[in-house]
C-alpha cells in the first residue's frame, strides 16, 4: 500500500454533517417568490458544485427575469452567510472525521477543498477549532 503525500477533503459532508444547511438557506432567501421556489429549488439542487454568487445571477435573470448587480450580490451573500453561519457552526462532525483529521494531520498535508468564501470558511474553521488541524485550503471556484 503507498502512504498517501496528501489528502483533499470536502467540507460539507465530508468534516460536518452540514447537508441541508444551505438547502435550507436557499429556500429562506427566496420565500418571498413562492411562486417561483420549486424551480430556484430544482435548479439549486442541480447545481451543488456551483458556487452561490453564480446561483444568485442565474436566479435573478432567468427566473425571476430581475436586474443582478453588485450590489444585490453583495445583499444576497450577506443574507446566506447570516442565515447559515450559526448553523454550520453547532451542526455535528462526520462521526469520524474528528480522528481522521488528528491522524493524519501530523502525516500528511490535509487540505480542503470548498466553494465556499474562503473568509467565512476560515470563520468557522476558527470557531470550530479545526484551523489548526485544517490550516491549509484550496477554493475551487
Amino acid at each position: 500500500m503507498v502512504d498517501p503525500q496528501v489528502i483533499l477533503l470536502d467540507f460539507d459532508g465530508v468534516i460536518i454533517e452540514s447537508v441541508g444547511i444551505k438547502d435550507q438557506a436557499f429556500e429562506e432567501l427566496y420565500k418571498e417568490y413562492p411562486q417561483h421556489l420549486s424551480h430556484i429549488m430544482e435548479y439549486h439542487l442541480s447545481h451543488n458544485a456551483t458556487i452561490r454568487f453564480k446561483k444568485f445571477r442565474y436566479i435573478a435573470e432567468n427566473i425571476l427575469n430581475k436586474p443582478y448587480g453588485a450590489q444585490k450580490e453583495q445583499e444576497l451573500s450577506k443574507m446566506f452567510s447570516e442565515l447559515v453561519f450559526e448553523k454550520i457552526v453547532h451542526c455535528p462532525l462526520v462521526k469520524g472525521a474528528k480522528e481522521f483529521l488528528e491522524y493524519f494531520c501530523a502525516k500528511v498535508p490535509l487540505y480542503l477543498i470548498s466553494i465556499s468564501p474562503e473568509d467565512e470558511l476560515s470563520r468557522v474553521l476558527d470557531v470550530r477549532g479545526l484551523k489548526k488541524i485544517l490550516n491549509k485550503s484550496m477554493l475551487i471556484p
